[in-house]
């Protein structure tokens, strides 16, 4: 796995695994939540647990304004709130 010395990744960002099959990595680049696809594979460290307490709370708040429905490493739906 590569990933870049110093990779700044913002607040509305995660890291997304892209594979490199001609130079047999996997690199990380940080994705804006909104420019995420289905297609697009989340780095573990950056999938939301939701049984998360702090992370339920939020998502009832009315700052939760869109949900971004994925699959996880292992096929688990992972919601990804804006």
């Amino acid at each position: 796995m590569f990933v870049p010395e110093g990779l700044p990744v913002a607040e509305d960002e995660v890291l997304v695994q892209v594979v490199k099959a001609e130079e047999g990595v996997i690199e990380l680049r940080p994705r804006k939540l909104n420019e995420l696809s289905l297609d697009d594979m989340v780095h573990a460290t950056q999938v939301l647990d939701p049984s998360d307490d702090e992370f339920n709370e939020y998502a009832t708040s009315p700052m939760a304004a869109s949900c971004l429905k994925r699959r996880g490493l292992h096929g688990q739906t992972v919601h990804i709130y804006d």
